[in-house]
Parts: C-alpha cells; structure tokens; sequence
C-alpha cells in the first residue's frame, strides 16, 4: 500500500518512510460520534508501542481553521491531514462508513481493514497475534 499526504503542521506523511512499523490508518470525521471516542484510543496506541504508528484521514468537506479548533478541543497525539471525502488516498477505495481503519503491517502490506469502531486493545491484539503467527 502507499500512501503520501500533507499533515495539518505542514509535514509530509509518507507511508514507505514508516517501513518496520505498523501502521494504523484511520478514515475519521468531525461530526463522526464513533470516530471522536475513538480517538484518544488511537492516541493511547501511537504514544504507548513504538513498533506502532497511527495517521489520522478526515474524510469531511470542513474548513482547515474549523478542523484546527476541533482539533484544540480533541487533542491527538498522531498526524492528522485532511482529505477530500470524493477523492481517497489510492488504493484505499471510496468512502462508505465511518469511522474505517487499516491495519499495515511492518513490510507495507494491508493485514487488515476495520469497519467502524475500534480500540486501543483490539489492535495491539491483531498485532500481537500476527507478530507471533510469523515466528
């Protein structure tokens, strides 16, 4: 998979620079009440495993100062670019549902995609479960 986007701070999000890493991806938006109790989940994840990186898409048609506020109120601790809901990163496919997760695994390749909710222990597990099945 690939993926290379713009953060809100300006820097560059690129997925192939995040090689040895899982990688998190979570399609999000402002007015998603699932997606924002997802967050501080997503937050824990980032901060606490350092084989784990998130990056946050907000799928939504919002003005950047009103993505930024909403951002002061919900503070995460991962990157956060805003994407055009018509126009998804490729490779990603169209956007159905919110909140939707993929879970990329250390070598770039999609081990699996989430559809709504998820947690913090619900995708340290996945992970802990294929690390072990591929000693």
């Amino acid at each position: 998979m690939s993926l290379s986007v713009k953060g809100l701070d300006g820097k560059a999000i690129e997925l192939a620079a995040l090689r040895g890493q899982w990688v998190v991806v979570n399609m999000w938006a402002t007015w998603c009440g699932p997606c924002i109790e997802e967050m501080p989940e997503l937050s824990a994840l980032d901060s606490m495993h350092e084989d784990v990186t998130v990056i946050g898409l907000d799928m939504e048609d919002i003005q950047l100062e009103d993505l930024k506020a909403f951002l002061e109120k919900h503070p995460v601790t991962y990157p956060i670019a805003a994407m055009d809901p018509m126009q998804p990163p490729a490779g990603f496919g169209a956007v159905q549902f919110l909140p939707k997760t993929w879970l990329i695994d250390p070598t770039g390749k999609l081990h699996k995609i989430f559809a709504g909710p998820v947690n913090a222990a619900l995708l340290r597990g996945e992970i802990d479960s294929a690390t072990k099945a591929k000693k």
